[in-house]
């Protein structure tokens, strides 16, 4: 899924959201794959996210010069203009949300718990490195431990 704004870029995350600042347009370009076009190794499939990522860079490169996907019709709107309609309840029910997080913050000793468990725990693993790289440490750790469990079987 790739996602261009062609008037107001998103750029302070929930802020823009807090104040009522929403892109004026939307457009989303989605591509549906078949399990069968997808690489069974992992060297493949890196390789393939690799170049996944470097069209859609492509795509959204070309939507930023054209305005739109090449791909797009533009007499058929996704949502129709009554959208704008549910702008005002979203916004309650975002804000609603935001304020029964701080009241459980302030009130709750098991939020208050989660919220430092998480916080130290996604700290550990900034500082560790990303949370991928974790896991390609893991990975080779398994390989290396049935490598060797395979040697000693096949010597003794």
């Amino acid at each position: 899924m790739t996602l261009g704004y062609p008037k107001t870029l998103p750029h302070r995350g929930e802020m823009d959201i807090l104040t009522g600042t929403f892109p004026e347009e939307i457009h989303v370009h989605i591509k549906r794959y078949n399990m069968s076009d997808i690489p069974a190794e992992k060297p493949e499939i890196d390789s393939w996210l690799r170049e996944l990522w470097y069209d859609k860079e492509k795509r959204l490169e070309n939507f930023y010069k054209e305005g739109k996907f090449p791909e797009e019709d533009e007499t058929k709107p996704y949502f129709p203009s009554s959208a704008d309609s549910f702008r005002i309840p979203i916004f309650l029910i975002w804000n609603s949300g935001l304020f029964l997080i701080f009241y459980l913050v302030l009130v709750s000793p098991v939020t208050r718990s989660y919220l430092l468990f998480s916080n130290v725990l996604l700290f550990v693993l900034s500082t560790l490195g990303h949370i991928e790289d974790i896991d390609r440490k893991f990975e080779n750790i398994d390989t290396q431990t049935e490598t060797q469990t395979t040697s000693e079987s096949t010597t003794s």
